[in-house]
């Protein structure tokens, strides 16, 4: 089983050095290609994914649905991973993306988004919202994705899921479009092993 690590940018040659090294650096012994779709950016974010011996191409039209999919289409794994520019992976992430996957019934998994820096409010984001709130919209078939952290069976997956036409939460409509068209034995799954560090600002999330 072939994973397709996909990762649109824009604008984030702060990080994604540190993104791309990341992946490059996973504990999993199997074969994944790293795809890196530069969105347009005007700073050194294309000319430093190109220093690594990764994948590198462009999608001219702006938005990060539009990257996400030239990188689906660009993709020769079975499976097909997203992770944000902005993010580093933690060390057994591919590991755990490929465990989630041993069942055949899994057709996408979800995992956590910590942040670098303290959260305003760690009672509820770091309690509440990853122990109880985002595992029980799995439960429900109601799935919370995050574009920064999540892996989908190709498969699965159609051009008409992603929302180009949406600069924000385009992630929480695909989750959403993947739950109502899987077929009653499949599984969209949460795993809170699944984790990615990003350097975003803290926010609350749906």
């Amino acid at each position: 089983m072939i994973i397709s690590v996909i990762i649109p940018a824009f604008n984030e040659e702060s990080t994604v050095g540190a993104c791309i090294e990341s992946v490059l650096e996973q504990n999993h012994s199997k074969k994944h290609e790293i795809i890196f779709v530069d969105n347009n950016s005007t700073d050194k974010t294309p000319d430093i994914a190109r220093s690594y011996d990764i994948t590198v191409i462009t999608e001219k039209n702006k938005g990060v649905a539009h990257a996400r999919l030239a990188g689906l289409k660009a993709s020769s794994g079975e499976i097909v991973s997203y992770m944000d520019a902005d993010c580093v992976a933690d060390k057994k992430w591919l590991r755990v993306i490929s465990e989630s996957f041993g069942d055949e019934d899994v057709v996408a998994v979800s995992g956590r988004v910590l942040y670098d820096k303290p959260n305003p409010d760690p009672l509820y984001f770091d309690s509440l919202y990853w122990n109880v709130w985002h595992p029980f919209r799995f439960k429900i078939n109601k799935p919370i994705f995050w574009g920064a952290n999540m892996a989908i069976r190709k498969s699965s997956l159609k051009e008409k899921y992603f929302q180009t036409k949406l600069k924000a939460y385009e992630d929480l409509i695909l989750g959403q479009k993947l739950a109502r068209n899987k077929k009653p034995h499949e599984k969209i799954i949460y795993n809170k092993d699944m984790i990615v560090t990003t350097f975003d600002t803290p926010s609350h999330m749906p």
